[in-house]
C-alpha cells in the first residue's frame, strides 16, 4: 500500500500538510517496530524513513488503520481515544501476522 493513500485517508478527517503527515508517519511506524520487534518490516528490511507519498509502506498493510488512529492523534493531541484505538489495532494486527505465520512452522519437540 502506498503511503499516499493513507494520506488521503487522514484528510478525509483533518487537513494536514504533507511534511507533518511525512513526520507523524515516521513517527508512527518507528512506535510500531519498537512495540512489536524489527521483523515487522517487510522483507525483513531495516526501518526505513518515508521521504515521499509515493512510496510504499514499509510495514505490513494490516496495521494501516492504526496508523490512521495514531496520526490523526498526534495532528490533535486532545482526543486521546484515538490513542487507544492505534494500540488495540496495532495488537489485532500484530497476534494477525504472528498466528498467519505461524501456521506454516513445525514444532519439532526436543531430543532427550
Amino acid at each position: 500500500m502506498k503511503v499516499l493513500t493513507l494520506f488521503e485517508k487522514v484528510n478525509r478527517e483533518k487537513q494536514i500538510s504533507q511534511p507533518d503527515f511525512l513526520t507523524y508517519y515516521n513517527d508512527t511506524v518507528s512506535e510500531i517496530v519498537n512495540l512489536y520487534g524489527e521483523p515487522l518490516t517487510l522483507d525483513g528490511n531495516p526501518l526505513e524513513i518515508c521521504e515521499s507519498l509515493y512510496e510504499e509502506m514499509c510495514i505490513d498493510d494490516a496495521y494501516a488503520d492504526s496508523v490512521t488512529d495514531n496520526i490523526l492523534y498526534l495532528a490533535d493531541t486532545s482526543n486521546s481515544a484515538r490513542k487507544s484505538e492505534f494500540l488495540r489495532k496495532s495488537k489485532n494486527a500484530f497476534n494477525r501476522l504472528w498466528s498467519r505465520r505461524a501456521r506454516n512452522l513445525k514444532f519439532r519437540r526436543r531430543r532427550r
